[in-house]
């Protein structure tokens, strides 16, 4: 029998990814969106989240679920910090032709 629950849902996706993606070709990208998800993956687990799926440039993932924890929102913001920190150390990978 399924139960009701409070969800945190955090969403991120790739600014500019689509015209990467026409710039540069998927061969190129990939890469560095694989880094992305990677990252991703390692900071919401890290708070206790789970992730939901990848598409495209983008990750869903849920906090109180199946871990339920009085703090899945600021958990869920902790990881959002997590990944805005991530994002230059990315970039700075890619080098200045990308």
């Amino acid at each position: 029998m399924g139960r009701i629950s409070e969800v945190t849902v955090l969403f991120a996706d790739v600014h500019g990814f689509t015209t990467l993606i026409h710039q540069h070709g998927p061969q190129e990208i990939t890469p560095y969106i694989d880094e992305f998800f990677r990252r991703c993956s390692n900071i919401v687990v890290g708070q206790d989240g789970i992730i939901d799926h990848f598409r495209g440039d983008a990750v869903l993932a849920f906090f109180n679920v199946p871990v339920r924890r009085e703090d899945h929102l600021s958990r869920a913001i902790n990881v959002e910090e997590e990944i805005q920190k991530a994002v230059p150390e990315i970039n700075q990978s890619r080098g200045p032709d990308l």
